[in-house]
């Protein structure tokens, strides 16, 4: 809650002050709101705290489309990952520039007598009139070409000198990105150097004389490059930068990198200390879960810090076997917190389908849960392994209205799994989802709405028409009109055929009657009007 009221409050001045001329530039709205509003959750949640957003962002940021698409691109969608992508480009931005003058760039860009419309141009120039530095090629990489850099790391210490290699692949077409590279050296007293250096062709190698190897070298320690990145270093240097880094995202890099080795005891340690930030136990109880290490994690389910444990089973759920099947069971029974539950349930599913499902109708019938997340991790469960005698219990008129339209999709889902569709056990199905989900076209929840209409598309029967073609005259938005219209297709094909494939044909023909009533009936008033 406070993530999402920090995020809108952002949106007062980026997205209302300050708004994107047109969708091209969404990222100027939703990323500075991403961006600000972690900033400020900083304040409370520390520097582990940052890292641990900017990592969620690096990571749903891997994709291959422009940020903001220029004409010049082709065809495509206007903009992509505004959110993760558009808070990531500000990250680096920050890095690159240092805390004053990028926030006296920020500071510029947003001050103005009046609300205005911008683009990213806009931006471009408040960061080079502050800075003095021209920044084209940054927004033109960024923002408007959808690479994502793959760079490979490696270390080399020989007769007094260590080097460090960083190289781009330029292999498949991907461009040549210019990229400040930085890396914090711990020398083996403990003393720590910089090394900084411009990666603008395909590798480039950074030296630094030490009289012996150093303890670990930590690339890009401050979070300043979105990258698919390959870092090469021995287990036991991870392990010391692990505990020893200079910023948590050094940290963090090192317990993810070693969850690719069998290294479990300083990630154990880490995991298990209740002084760390519980942002940095988090990823350490994630490397434990690609580790596999089953007895800590089962320890750690039991940890007093609700978020740890939620992480713990969570990662749980990579592995398998009896004990973790045991551990997550006796976390959805008995765990005080009910996100927790949820979490050990939801992680159940792939370890142990049967008890799953077991232990999903029985969260269903539980009134200690609610209807909150076990009530959802339950729905997702039976959706995936339920059958159509657990339909009655999932759709509950009364429940919330976030609720409703998970527990009917999760109903489609085990109606779509059955082998006879024409069945009469499976008609009926049918036909109770459909009338649950037919009030909720009217619900004043837009994505409520939108959800009903496609899941009517499902499991919808003639009845269910008349509803949609409500929506579809009633609904200003051309494409829920089009969804609408869809739907009422796909219900009209389902019908049994007299003859192969000419219910389909029959359904295509009535739709387009239906738009030609619709046009002329919008002319009629049109000429009403005039």
């Amino acid at each position: 809650i406070e993530s999402i009221v920090a995020h809108e409050l952002a949106h007062q001045w980026y997205g209302d002050w300050v708004t994107c001329r047109d969708w091209r530039e969404l990222w100027l709205n939703e990323g500075f709101a991403t961006f600000i509003g972690a900033d400020w959750l900083a304040t409370t949640r520390g520097q582990a705290g940052w890292h641990a957003s900017v990592r969620r962002w690096f990571r749903a940021s891997q994709g291959g489309a422009p940020l903001a698409r220029r004409f010049h691109q082709g065809d495509g969608p206007a903009n992509a990952n505004v959110y993760m992508k558009g808070a990531s480009v500000l990250q680096m931005l920050r890095v690159m520039l240092g805390e004053e003058a990028f926030w006296r760039a920020i500071a510029r860009y947003t001050g103005s007598d009046a609300p205005r419309l911008v683009e990213t141009g806009d931006l471009r120039r408040a960061m080079e009139t502050e800075t003095g530095r021209e920044l084209g090629w940054f927004f033109q990489q960024w923002v408007e070409l959808g690479h994502v850099p793959k760079v490979t790391v490696s270390r080399r210490y020989d007769s007094g000198m260590l080097t460090l290699t960083i190289r781009q692949d330029l292999g498949g077409g991907a461009p040549t990105y210019a990229l400040p590279v930085t890396a914090t050296v711990i020398a083996a007293d403990g003393t720590p150097h910089a090394l900084r250096g411009w990666l603008d062709d395909e590798s480039i190698d950074l030296q630094l004389p030490l009289p012996e190897a150093p303890r670990f070298v930590a690339f890009d320690p401050d979070a300043g490059l979105l990258l698919r990145l390959d870092d090469q270093q021995d287990p036991g240097a991870w392990a010391r930068q692990a505990a020893e880094g200079p910023t948590a995202w050094s940290r963090m890099q090192a317990l993810t990198a070693l969850g690719e080795t069998d290294r479990v005891e300083p990630v154990r340690v880490i995991a298990e200390d209740a002084s760390e930030s519980v942002y940095l136990r988090r990823v350490a109880v994630e490397a434990l879960g690609a580790q596999g290490a089953v007895a800590v994690l089962v320890d750690l389910a039991g940890d007093p810090d609700d978020r740890v444990r939620n992480a713990a089973v969570g990662a749980l759920g990579q592995t398998h076997g009896a004990t973790t099947e045991a551990a997550l069971r006796a976390v959805v029974r008995r765990d005080p917190n009910p996100d927790v539950r949820g979490a050990a349930l939801r992680a159940l599913g792939p370890v142990a389908p049967g008890t799953a499902r077991t232990e999903a109708r029985r969260a269903l019938g539980d009134a200690r849960n609610g209807r909150g997340a076990v009530w959802s991790a339950g729905l997702s469960i039976l959706g995936q392994h339920g059958e159509l005698s657990d339909i009655r219990a999932m759709l509950q008129p009364g429940a919330p209205g976030r609720i409703r339209p998970g527990a009917a999709r999760a109903a489609a889902r085990i109606i779509g799994r059955q082998s006879e569709p024409a069945a009469p056990a499976v008609r009926a199905a049918r036909e109770r989802v459909a009338r649950f989900v037919e009030p909720l076209l009217l619900d004043a929840d837009q994505r409520t709405r939108e959800a009903a209409v496609g899941i009517l598309g499902e499991v919808g029967d003639a009845r269910s028409i008349a509803a949609l073609e409500a929506v579809r005259r009633r609904e200003p938005i051309k494409r829920h009109q089009d969804a609408a219209s869809a739907s009422i297709q796909r219900i009209r094909s389902r019908a049994a055929p007299a003859e192969p494939g000419e219910n389909a044909t029959e359904a295509r023909l009535r739709a387009m009657e239906d738009r030609l009533d619709a046009v002329e009936k919008a002319l009629d008033e049109a000429d009403g009007r005039h």
